[in-house]
């Protein structure tokens, strides 16, 4: 895939230009085939239900997650919504089986939590990062699972005033439940972290068939916007190509 030319911004992802939202509370979708369209939903989107449609919506929660798709669910799609949160702060999207595109998230901990493979995120914009605690900030993190694709996407792990954050990663692959392979990383500009791109197998499990490729990296060389480097356990890339530093162009 041939990267587009201009990363995302908040003015290009999210609610599209003069869409009118309805408010609404807290769903759960049990019913196959349901589409969300147009809500403005204070609370949290569970989906317990196969091909569900969710875009054109903003979701303000203030509870563990923004959409929790984390039951088996397959062939759902959410298509340039806007999530972000009120309180608690700590995953925008979690789960697995489904197709995200032109989408906004901040305000969270974990803006995307990866869990049950066979998920494709493409040209969505991740940054200003919120937590409680000790937080461990990720914008896009890998658990378990295989057959990913993170495609055209701009994650900048920024505070909520647009600071660099030098915590964990703008990606984070760490196989902890299970093996993770087939993962496709393209296309993307990426920013801050202790690594930018970090990578790191636990507990036995292992990362495999990894293509990084066609990526740019926030800052130049020899860190960019992150505290260490650009990529932790480089040796777990299975193939890497054309990846660049973003205000130099020189190769990573």
């Amino acid at each position: 895939m041939i990267r587009t030319s201009a990363p995302p911004s908040a003015a290009s992802t999210g609610i599209p230009a003069g869409k009118s939202l309805v408010p609404s509370g807290s769903l759960t979708v049990t019913v196959p085939g349901t589409v969300i369209d147009g809500l403005d939903v204070s609370g949290q989107i569970n989906v317990r239900a196969n091909n569900v449609t969710i875009k054109n919506t903003r979701v303000i929660t203030g509870g563990y997650y923004g959409i929790d798709l984390g039951y088996g669910a397959t062939g759902v799609t959410v298509s340039h919504c806007e999530i972000t949160a009120s309180a608690t702060h700590y995953t925008g999207v979690k789960g697995g089986g489904f197709t995200m595109d032109n989408c906004y998230i901040h305000g969270f901990e974990n803006a995307i939590t990866l869990t049950d493979g066979n998920t494709i995120v493409t040209s969505c914009f991740i940054e200003k990062m919120d937590g409680v605690g000790s937080p461990h900030y990720d914008g896009i993190e890998i658990y378990a699972g295989n057959n990913y694709e993170i495609r055209n996407n701009a994650i900048r792990l920024t505070d909520t005033n647009g600071n660099w954050l030098n915590d964990t990663g703008a990606i984070n692959i760490t196989p902890t439940w299970s093996n993770i392979s087939d993962v496709i990383i393209d296309g993307n500009w990426l920013g801050g972290g202790s690594y930018t791109l970090n990578l790191d197998e636990q507990g036995g499990y292992t990362l495999t068939n990894l293509t990084v490729t066609n990526n740019r990296w926030y800052g130049s060389a020899p860190a960019g916007h992150a505290a260490y480097g650009p990529i932790r356990a480089g040796n777990l890339i299975t193939t890497a190509a054309h990846n660049t530093w973003h205000d130099t162009g020189q190769p990573i």
